[in-house]
């Protein structure tokens, strides 16, 4: 299940000791989470869940230098719990359909997620999230280059300072911090 698309997806680390970045792959990473709907969030560890063995769910390709791992809810509804060793993971340039139909899914922390790594696609990555309230995301400045129906069908979002959802927002342009009333957004800062 591959995450990291090419070499020139590491990003090189900015001192000696420092384990490289990778790219975190929207199309990836959903063909790899296949019980999307017993997902209820994203949650980053600072230590493995339990010892990472061969049979371990990778995220990202056999070859990746830097792992991504997750442990999935078993039969019920639960977040899925990602580790990787390095502190710098970024979200890859595209990340359309990412989340798509995770019905169970309610809260998204992408702490640990950095969206300032180059220009995402982010068509549908959120559409038929229903259940889906809260969108924690980091600070840095998030660049769409196109983002149809990325909120189509979250019905239940709000953004941190209290901006609700509307049908008329679901591209985008609210794909922000939420900071009304000259920037109402989706997500709540981390």
């Amino acid at each position: 299940m591959e995450i990291l698309k090419t070499r020139r997806d590491i990003v090189p680390p900015d001192r000696p000791g420092v384990r490289p970045g990778v790219f975190l792959d929207g199309h990836s990473f959903r063909s790899a989470v296949n019980t999307r709907a017993y997902v209820t969030g994203l949650v980053r560890l600072d230590t493995p869940l339990t010892p990472i063995t061969e049979s371990s769910l990778r995220l990202s390709a056999s070859n990746s230098p830097v792992p991504i791992y997750g442990w999935l809810p078993s039969g019920t509804n639960g977040p899925l719990y990602w580790y990787c060793e390095s502190p710098r993971v970024f979200l890859n340039g595209d990340t359309a359909d990412m989340f798509q139909s995770f019905t169970a899914l309610q809260t998204l922390d992408f702490t640990g997620i950095s969206w300032s790594a180059g220009t995402t696609g982010a068509d549908y990555m959120f559409e038929m999230c229903g259940n889906l309230t809260t969108i924690i995301a980091p600070g840095g400045t998030l660049t769409l280059s196109s983002s149809s129906g990325m909120f189509s069908g979250c019905s239940r979002l709000v953004g941190g300072a209290g901006t609700a959802y509307s049908s008329s927002h679901t591209d985008g342009t609210y794909a922000r911090i939420d900071n009304p009333p000259d920037s109402p957004g989706y997500f709540t800062r981390g």
